[in-house]
């Protein structure tokens, strides 16, 4: 019966402790997880909204400004280079302009003396006449 024993055992002690494992390995998992989310959860959840409280949304609201800061800033030149191009195409149409002033000033002033010297002939035409 010893060696009966002694034969049984050693597979039976074997087959035993494989069963216990996988049944704790089995269990083990529910088992941790369900403490660790009573233990650690509310924890975990409060680093988390302070982590995000402190950090990650301080620096999303500083890359958000300097973004806004960057469209800002190309808006605005933008602008005032499209600005600056109009006023100097007003600029170069009105060059032209500022030469057609003195010409058209003579030809006025040729004009009334024109008419002048019209009326003045006239004027001396009907006091010549009976």
């Amino acid at each position: 019966t010893t060696s009966l024993t002694t034969s049984l055992a050693a597979p039976l002690e074997g087959a035993a402790e494989a069963a216990v494992h996988r049944s704790l390995v089995a269990s083990m998992p529910a088992a941790v997880d369900a403490t660790l989310r009573s233990a650690v959860g509310p924890a975990a959840e409060e680093a988390l909204r302070s982590a995000f409280a402190s950090t990650l949304i301080p620096g999303y609201e500083m890359a958000t400004k300097t973004m806004f800061g960057q469209v800002h800033a190309a808006f605005v030149g933008g602008t005032e280079a499209m600005v600056q191009g109009f006023g100097q195409q007003v600029a170069s149409s009105l060059a032209p302009l500022s030469s057609v002033e003195p010409r058209l000033a003579k030809l006025i002033s040729d004009a009334q003396n024109s008419i002048r010297a019209a009326a003045a002939a006239a004027t001396a035409a009907f006091s010549a006449a009976p």
